[in-house]
């Protein structure tokens, strides 16, 4: 919000020097947030990769940054822990489930909200005897077209793929059927996103669904913020349920009711 207000009053025309230093520093400030939350909620890889990313922008923001002494430190430290074979705990916590909860014979659905994290989950849930996975993401850059998308769909619908590690583009709109079981790699503050994705487990017959959390991070915090929502929502609906003659008063529905 502070910089969107930054960056209102420069298109206004007042570009002052500590207007600028301001937007600046804020963007800093986002990109410091975001690393922090890719290393304590996905992946060192996907951490890696975004400082790589800084390093090679020609933005002033990202000059600053990788120019820094202690950036450089970070970012040569995440190596050589990558080197050692160190990687964030979610992923050997996937790998058990998928050991002692899957056979083959069963589907699975892994929801993660980063290409970079699916790459990781991919390659480690490839080694596991009896789990054929699948790449599903969305169309953007570098992503995958429709005909794509819909022809992964049915290979792992008919057996030819078992688990499909997906991004957001699998909550909603493609018809995916007989999913047994599912795994949220983070949390998502969004009740209506929560609800979507457990929707795609046990469509005709029970699932079972895990919830990867990392403890004093963001995904405590959005775990019970999309808790809080969704008990809110369901007592929204309950209430017009129980209710009507006062939606039909308010006017605002009533073409639809």
């Amino acid at each position: 919000m502070l910089q969107k207000s930054l960056q209102r009053q420069m298109f206004s025309g007042k570009r002052t020097y500590y207007l600028i230093r301001g937007i600046i520093l804020t963007s800093k400030i986002l990109k410091l947030y975001h690393a922090y939350n890719l290393l304590s909620t996905q992946s060192l890889v996907a951490f890696l990769n975004f400082l790589e990313k800084i390093q090679n922008g020609k933005a002033k923001t990202d000059k600053d940054l990788s120019s820094n002494k202690r950036f450089i430190e970070i970012k040569e430290k995440t190596q050589e822990l990558l080197d050692s074979g160190m990687e964030h705990p979610k992923l050997r916590q996937l790998q058990i489930i998928f050991t002692n909860h899957f056979n083959e014979s069963k589907k699975a659905i892994v929801f993660a909200q980063y290409r970079d994290t699916v790459d990781v989950i991919y390659n480690s849930i490839s080694m596991i005897p009896g789990v054929r996975p699948i790449k599903f993401i969305g169309q953007g850059k570098g992503g995958l077209s429709q005909k794509e998308q819909v022809n992964i769909i049915q290979d792992f619908e008919s057996g030819v793929y078992n688990v499909l590690v997906s991004t957001s583009v699998s909550e909603e709109g493609m018809s995916i059927k007989g999913v047994d079981l599912a795994v949220f790699y983070e949390t998502i503050p969004s009740a209506i996103r929560n609800i979507q994705r457990r929707g795609r487990v046990g469509r005709f017959s029970a699932g079972r669904i895990f919830i990867l959390i990392t403890i004093g991070t963001n995904d405590e915090g959005y775990y019970w913020i999309s808790k809080r929502r969704e008990k809110s929502m369901k007592k929204i609906i309950k209430n017009i349920k129980e209710n009507p003659d006062t939606i039909k008063q308010d006017g605002t529905l009533h073409p639809f009711i």
